[in-house]
């Protein structure tokens, strides 16, 4: 009981951490114990009303999410960036707490061990921009305002790449059994990234469909102790250019710290529960 109960505790710090980390890298200023505080706070409030185990993505996506008492002022002394990080929390909450069911075809997100499908998808995406536009619109951008889950209409710039000629879920099919999964992961992320289908929140969709990758194959969020924006540009361009070595390494590397911390804690805990 105890071996269970703390490794849940630790996978839940992580996931408050991955998703403040993934929201820093948007230029979020939010201190991380604000996402800690973010969490606690929908534990016991939001997560016991709703039952992300069995609720299907779209319909979370629809689901109107509480204003916090945790809400700190962001930058722009409005709640802009407490929303964008709770909306991240709810989407990594939901990922971990189904991953199991989806791994083997189960109730939850997914019928099958491939992820997210494109309606899921487009559902995390309206899930990640929740609350920012009273009209459930994105930001405005060149071309017509679109409603949260909508394919941008308008081209972006993106340098010629092979990663970026082939739709997402075909690439993904094909070297789906051809690669390790923390690889593939990290494969999936940079090439979602290149196509960018939306509007706004490409990148914290892209770590969200991570986050799944791996939970689905019995590891952890992916959080990347020390991490700051300009290192993770770097990787990723370094990537899309044909060089993941630098991304790869590190996913795999924390990663190995993750597993390792969690072995230990319940190694330890266990041997409490036997003293």
């Amino acid at each position: 009981m105890t071996q269970s109960v703390s490794t849940a505790v630790r996978t839940r710090n992580l996931v408050a951490a991955y998703a403040h980390q993934s929201v820093m890298i948007e230029n979020n200023t939010l201190p991380i114990s604000a996402s800690h505080e973010m969490h606690e706070e929908l534990a016991g409030s939001f997560f016991q009303d709703v039952n992300l185990a069995s609720l299907p993505l779209r319909q979370l996506a629809k689901t109107p999410l509480p204003r916090l008492a945790s809400f700190r002022p962001g930058q722009d002394n409005g709640d802009a960036e407490s929303m964008e990080l709770r909306n991240h929390i709810v989407a990594s909450e939901c990922i971990a707490q189904t991953a199991g069911s989806r791994a083997h075809g189960g109730s939850g997100l997914s019928t099958s061990n491939r992820g997210f499908d494109e309606h899921q998808v487009r559902a995390l995406s309206a899930l990640a921009m929740a609350g920012l536009d009273p009209r459930g619109l994105y930001p405005w951008a060149i071309g017509p305002r679109l409603r949260l889950g909508q394919y941008r209409q308008t081209p972006i710039g993106v340098k010629s790449n092979p990663m970026a000629v082939f739709p997402y879920h075909t690439w993904r099919c094909r070297h789906t059994e051809k690669l390790h999964p923390l690889i593939l992961a990290c494969h999936a992320m940079v090439y979602f990234l290149l196509i960018h289908p939306f509007v706004d929140g490409n990148g914290r969709v892209s770590r969200m469909i991570v986050q799944d990758d791996l939970m689905r194959q019995g590891y952890l969020p992916p959080y990347l102790v020390d991490l700051d924006r300009g290192e993770y540009l770097t990787m990723i361009r370094s990537a899309a250019d044909g060089n993941p070595s630098l991304l790869v390494d590190r996913v795999v590397h924390a990663q190995l710290d993750s597993l390792q911390s969690t072995v230990l804690g319940d190694t330890a805990a266990g041997a409490l529960e036997r003293t």
